[in-house]
């Protein structure tokens, strides 16, 4: 079989694996073919956290497996998780060649399922299409290796910078199909974050309400320092539908945790950090509860902070062919500067110290137009 044949196939799993985008956390996306005599006999994916992985659910697809090949994006497990290890499976089943996509950065098997399939005879090969894989699994990735969930920005703005009016409105800078999109994003992550000013302004639901999730809405996250949050906040309700935690600094009043509590909303309280709350700490917190992505939502302080921590990881930005042309406008950031430590010697803001982010793809929406890009 050719390389070319080889990647195929690769891509091929990490389509299956797609099938399961938002529903595998904290687990990674996988997905699993098994080839015998040149001919796909077997497919199988990672439905969710706790059930069966891609390659026991192609196993169990299969019936005579002797001399077969298996192809799949990442490495196989061989540790007892929540599922037995599939490289034990694996080695039962009667397969004899391992194509792997990449390794599992996760300490517990980095590269030990590879070796206990080898040392069982098993010939494996490595690393095809692994900038691909690497992609697929950006969560699951940052998440096991640097103990933070992956970081999401999104914002829509106006030809001329702009994410709402002086008076603060902002709905709709963008269109439909746009909007329809976000819900996809959400539907994709863990957490969805706003700052108190955009929930006092905008007072949003922050659920999936397009499209279908097999698990309930992510985790709704607030960053309200003081607690200003109105207690009938959109938030604060259908917790049958999503859950709501609330972090806050040391001046939030005693009385307003206790209000927010009854109502069976989780607070938990951080330090503080130039004025504001300190996000790696917000982060540190939600990585214990296996929060492994976060879509920020909002507002442009919140992003701004974000960006100057060196905490964001990617942003979807929408432009839509309109124009505020006033000056008391709101921007996309909050008019502080980002460049940072990148600032030039001399001490003034230069255009060739300015951050340089790497663009993924650009969509159109109808008219929009939506920026990927990574920082």
């Amino acid at each position: 079989m050719t390389d070319r044949r080889h990647e195929e196939l690769i891509k091929k799993t990490i389509v299956l694996a797609k099938t399961a985008m938002g529903n595998t956390s904290p687990n990674p996306l996988v997905g699993a073919i098994i080839v015998k005599n040149g001919e796909v006999i077997a497919l199988g994916y990672h439905k969710k956290a706790g059930m069966p992985h891609a390659e026991i659910n192609a196993i169990n697809n299969a019936r005579d497996l002797k001399g077969a090949s298996l192809y799949v994006n990442m490495e196989p497990c061989s540790h007892l998780g929540r599922t037995p290890p599939c490289v034990d499976a694996i080695i039962r089943s009667g397969i004899t060649r391992v194509y792997v996509g990449m390794l599992d950065p996760n300490p517990i098997v980095a590269g030990k399922g590879v070796d206990k399939l080898k040392s069982h005879g098993l010939k494996v090969t490595t690393g095809i299409l692994q900038k691909e894989c690497y992609r697929l699994n950006e969560f699951y990735i940052k998440y096991i290796t640097r103990g933070l969930p992956f970081v999401i920005l999104k914002s829509a703005m106006t030809l001329d910078g702009k994410t709402a009016t002086s008076s603060g409105d902002s709905k709709w800078i963008s269109n439909d199909k746009s909007r329809k999109f976000v819900h996809k994003l959400r539907s994709e992550v863990d957490a969805i974050m706003v700052g108190s000013g955009t929930l006092l302004k905008d007072d949003p639901l922050l659920t999936v309400r397009m499209g279908r999730k097999a698990n309930p809405s992510p985790l709704r996250v607030i960053i309200d320092r003081a607690l200003r949050i109105n207690e009938r906040a959109n938030v604060l309700k259908n917790t049958d539908v999503a859950k709501t935690i609330i972090f806050h600094g040391a001046s939030a009043k005693a009385k307003k945790v206790q209000k927010l509590t009854e109502k069976g909303v989780q607070l938990v309280k951080v330090h503080e950090k130039d004025g504001a709350l300190n996000l790696r700490e917000v982060l540190k917190r939600l990585a214990k509860e296996e929060i492994t992505s976060v879509l920020v939502e909002g507002g442009a302080a919140l992003h701004s902070s974000f960006i100057n921590n060196s905490l964001a990881d990617k942003m979807y930005l929408f432009l839509a062919p309109k124009l505020m042309l006033c000056g008391r406008s709101k921007p996309v950031f909050d008019g502080r500067e980002i460049s940072g430590k990148n600032k030039g010697s001399s001490g003034k803001d230069l255009i060739k110290d300015l951050r340089s982010v790497s663009i993924n793809q650009v969509r159109r929406f109808d008219d929009d137009i939506m920026v990927e890009f990574y920082f």
